[in-house]
């Protein structure tokens, strides 16, 4: 799999270019909180809940923000119908390896629990659920180790 991470200017070269340009970066959390321009933010976990209420909740959020491809089981069934067009990259993790590349999406959230978790945002693909939630299909914010590569995208200030 050719996932590139960014931990600084000007890592990504040759081929991993062109596969960052059609899916993005994975960033560690570290890098995640500086990578917006400037004028834009890494999302804190209240924005991100306020994008979910705002596209109909968590129980048709992940159908409304998923790409309609390259998801393994709902590409058909995704609408993307406020263009925010998630790509399932999945991600790469402290053992340096990528995974679940077609399955899920993760973004940072700019809220830290501590000096080795911080909060993001899982958007998946496992039978009918589109949000990797709790027994309460309530949560889909989770800590996560910082050094791990996810997505990210930012919010105009």
């Amino acid at each position: 799999m050719k996932i590139a991470i960014h931990h600084s200017p000007g890592s990504v070269s040759g081929r991993w270019i062109e596969y960052c340009e059609e899916k993005g970066r994975l960033y560690v959390w570290e890098d995640a909180d500086t990578a917006c321009p400037k004028g834009w933010h890494l999302p804190s976990e209240s924005e991100w809940n306020a994008l979910i209420a705002a596209v109909g909740g968590s129980s048709v959020a992940g159908k409304a923000l998923k790409s309609k491809t390259g998801w393994i089981l709902s590409s058909d069934e995704n609408t993307d119908a406020f263009g925010f067009s998630a790509l399932p990259v999945g991600g790469r993790f402290d053992d340096g390896k990528y995974d679940c590349e077609g399955e899920y999406t993760v973004f940072w959230v700019s809220n830290e629990n501590d000096s080795y978790n911080a909060y993001c945002m899982y958007l998946v693909d496992e039978d009918d659920e589109d949000f990797l939630v709790d027994e309460d299909d309530e949560e889909y914010l989770f800590l996560n180790s910082k050094f791990v590569g996810f997505s990210v995208r930012c919010l105009k200030d």
